[in-house]
Order: structure tokens, then C-alpha cells, then sequence
């Protein structure tokens, strides 16, 4: 009899326990399925008293949401925040009325989330949902994600390796190791100089390679020295970081040193650079970048071919007459497209002088002609001010 009775108690906790598995297969399988209808689908008004307990709860703080309604308020935002959306359960298992789930969210943050406007980011983030059943209904939800990384991707939160990242690249700038300063760019990367910079004629700069010769080859052959200074790296949303510094600089050409306040505004992506913007003085820049140089040239008037033909025919339509072997001297700077400007003459007969640097004014040279003879278009030595000390007189 004994045994009897023992066989009867195991029959019926075997069937209870048989009943309650079955159940949560039953829970698991439409559990499953009804998110993917809701969250793949966009299927929203799933969320319904059909599939959800009255009391639907997702436990938050400072206060919980509670309600279907509210309930489905809060999941709106995930279907109206973002596009392309690949919602996955990578894994679900339960026990009684308990739901374990395992699962992946990917997709396009175009679209308010939660107030917060469209980044254009794309996420993709791992996380967990304990999930409380009762009557086959959804009554709880609780979710756990790693809402730091969440931010991150969506560009609320920056990459704390942002700013070492960058201070890094100014340190192999000021280094002159370009290559290094290159790696960290990403592959896409789009540079912009300021507009009004004569640099920016290239923009968009796209990766690399288009950097390093539109813009890193450019200020090395310009520049007899060209220096970041007071570099200072300030932190931004959105992984990016805004540098404020100052170039001092001397350009090779016409000797011209500036010292101009700019700021540069960089985009990061997985740690490499994605884009850059400057912003910067670029008045003081093209002022001292398109400045004249100066050329001096002294000999005696005879010596001096490019000038003769002119000068002989000017003295004869002026009725001057002057020594074979007189000394001249002819100061004046030619601008980037090759114009004669700032002349001055200096001559024993001043009519002449002033004669001649009204005919050179603004004349049109031909670059390899005057990088000939006794024209050195290099010679800084002497500016517009040291002419008077230089000739002895002053026109």
C-alpha cells in the first residue's frame, strides 16, 4: 500500500512539472515571436492586454513605467528613434514564470529618442531582459545594457581615448613625424580648411593622401618654420575634441612671420580620425602667404639688358641724357602673380629715377627672366624701410 501511494505523489509531481515546462515553452515561443512582430516589424499596437498583464511594469529610476499605455509610449521611442533596426534574441530560456533573455540591438539613430534629436549614428549593443510571466501575460520587464557604451554609440558620450588620441597627433606634428600624424587618420577621413584660406581651395580634402600633399607638402615648402603653440584640447560630445592654439610661422618666399590665433574641431571614429574643420585668421594668413618679395638689383644703367630697350626709349622721348656707366639702383617687390609693385629708383639724375619706376609699375615679368643676372628674388635683407638707409636717398 505503501508503495502505492509513493508511485501516486511522483505521478503527480511528474504531471505538475510536465504542465509548468509545458507552459513556459508556451510563454518562451510567444515571447519570441512577439518581439520580433514588435520591434522588426514595427508592430507597436502589439503591445495590447492581449500578450500584456494591466500592470505591465519596467522597474526605472526615479520612477517605473506602469501600464500598457505607458509601456508602449516607452518602446515607441526605440521604433520612431531609429531606422534600420535588427532587433535579435540571441538567447531565451525559462523557468516557472521567469524569462531569461539574451539579445542584440542594431541600428540608425535618425529620429527624437527620447528628446534627444538624431545623430545619424548607428548602434549596435548587447543586453539582457529578466521578464516576469503571469497567466501566459508579459507582467515585468527589466533590462540590462551597458548604457555608458549606449551613449557612446549614439555621440552623447565621447570616447575617453579621444583626447589622448589627439594629443598624440599634436605631439608628432611638432615632431615631424607626418606618417605618424597619418596613421591616425581613418581611411575616409574629410579635412576642411577655413574658408577665405588659400589652402581651402581644395576642400574637401578626402583621406589621407589628399591631406599630405593638398596641405601637409604645401605648408612645408611655404614655410621656413611653421609651429602650433599654445595647443589647449577641450573636450565635446559627439567624440569630438576642439583644439585652440596659435600658428607662428615665417613663409620662405618673402620673409613674412605670423602669428595668427585658429582652432581646430576634430571628429573621431573607433579611435581614428573621421574629419576636420579649422577655423582661423586667415587675413593674417593670406597677408603674410601672398605678401611681396623683394628683389634688388645694383648696377651700372649699361649692365642692366631687360632694361635698356625701354630706358633708351625713354630718354629719348624725355630729352634726358645720361652718362654711359651712371649707377642705378632699382628696388621693388613682385606680388604671387608675378607684378612689379613698391618700386624705387635711385639715380644721380632723380627725373630719371622717377621715370623709370613709373614705367615698371605693375608690369607683367617673366618669372625665369628674372631669376637671372643680378635680380635676387630671395633677398629679404632689405624691406621697404631700410631702402632709404640703404640707397642714401629717399623717393
Amino acid at each position: 500500500m505503501k508503495n502505492l501511494i509513493l508511485i501516486f505523489v511522483l505521478a503527480f509531481i511528474s504531471t505538475g512539472t510536465f504542465a509548468q515546462q509545458s507552459n513556459i515553452d508556451k510563454d518562451l515561443q510567444m515571447y519570441i515571436q512577439l518581439w520580433d512582430n514588435i520591434t522588426n516589424k514595427g508592430q507597436i499596437d502589439l503591445i495590447n492586454d492581449k500578450y500584456f498583464d494591466a500592470e505591465i511594469t519596467i522597474p526605472l529610476e526615479p520612477e517605473a513605467v506602469v501600464g500598457i499605455d505607458a509601456f508602449k509610449e516607452y518602446y515607441q521611442n526605440y521604433l520612431s528613434g531609429f531606422s534600420n533596426i535588427s532587433f535579435t534574441i540571441t538567447q531565451a530560456f525559462g523557468h516557472g514564470d521567469n524569462i531569461v533573455k539574451h539579445w542584440n540591438f542594431k541600428g540608425t539613430h535618425t529620429g527624437n529618442f527620447f528628446g534627444i534629436p538624431a545623430t545619424g549614428k548607428q548602434v549596435d549593443i548587447d543586453g539582457v531582459t529578466l521578464v516576469k510571466m503571469k497567466n501566459g501575460k508579459i507582467a515585468r520587464e527589466q533590462d540590462f545594457v551597458d548604457n555608458m557604451t549606449f551613449l557612446k554609440q549614439i555621440g552623447l558620450v565621447s570616447d575617453p581615448n579621444n583626447i589622448k588620441v589627439i594629443d598624440n597627433l599634436y605631439k608628432a606634428f611638432a615632431e615631424g613625424d607626418i606618417p605618424k600624424v597619418l596613421e591616425g587618420m581613418d581611411p575616409e577621413i574629410i579635412w576642411n580648411e577655413a574658408e577665405g584660406n588659400i589652402y581651402a581651395k581644395g576642400n574637401p580634402y578626402i583621406g589621407p593622401e589628399a591631406i599630405l600633399n593638398g596641405v601637409f607638402a604645401r605648408i612645408g615648402a611655404e614655410h621656413e618654420y611653421f609651429n602650433l603653440q599654445d595647443v589647449k584640447l577641450h573636450e565635446m560630445n559627439n567624440n569630438q575634441i576642439l583644439a585652440t592654439l596659435r600658428y607662428n610661422a615665417k613663409v620662405k618666399q618673402n620673409g613674412e612671420s605670423y602669428n595668427a590665433q585658429a582652432a581646430h574641431l576634430w571628429t573621431l571614429k573607433n579611435g581614428k580620425i573621421s574629419a576636420f574643420q579649422q577655423y582661423a585668421d586667415t587675413k593674417q594668413l593670406n597677408e603674410a602667404l601672398t605678401a611681396p618679395y623683394y628683389a634688388i638689383s645694383n648696377s651700372k644703367l649699361y649692365d642692366l639688358d631687360s632694361f635698356s630697350p625701354e630706358i633708351e626709349f625713354m630718354l629719348k622721348s624725355s630729352n634726358v641724357t645720361i652718362d654711359e656707366g651712371d649707377n642705378l639702383t632699382v628696388f621693388f617687390s613682385i606680388s604671387k602673380d608675378k607684378k612689379i609693385q613698391h618700386v624705387k629708383v635711385a639715380s644721380e639724375d632723380k627725373k630719371i629715377a622717377l621715370l623709370i619706376a613709373k614705367k615698371l609699375k605693375n608690369r607683367q615679368l617673366d618669372g625665369d627672366k628674372w631669376r637671372e643676372g643680378k635680380i635676387y628674388e630671395h633677398c629679404v635683407s632689405y624691406s621697404p624701410e631700410d631702402f632709404v638707409l640703404y640707397c642714401g636717398r629717399n623717393f
